[in-house]
């Protein structure tokens, strides 16, 4: 069971590795912007209406923006999305760079 616990672990560390690696990815090839809006969006769990007022965009542009994000994630990265999307309170978790 130990040994079990210790593989939980430790695929939980690699998926938080992988997870910020593309998060850097992304940070490095979209705008400040469509970045923001994908990051408050989809790992602050933040409502499209939200993101929009805080951004000072429509909320049209939000999802916008969270479609061009995900498809550089897939460009940019051989990862499956499903490992990064959808990204809840559980990756919440771990120390990601904003």
């Amino acid at each position: 069971k130990l040994l079990a616990e210790g593989d939980d672990r430790w695929e939980e560390e690699w998926k938080n590795h992988i997870l910020n690696q593309a998060l850097e990815d992304l940070r490095g090839a979209v705008s400040p912007l469509v970045y923001q809006a994908f990051y408050m969006l989809t790992l602050e769990n933040m409502s499209g209406k939200e993101v929009a007022e805080t951004l000072g965009i429509s909320a049209n542009a939000v999802y916008v923006y969270k479609h061009d994000a995900q498809k550089k994630l897939k460009e940019l990265n051989p990862v499956p999305t499903s490992m990064l999307i959808p990204i809840g309170t559980k990756m919440m978790k771990a120390k990601i760079h904003t």
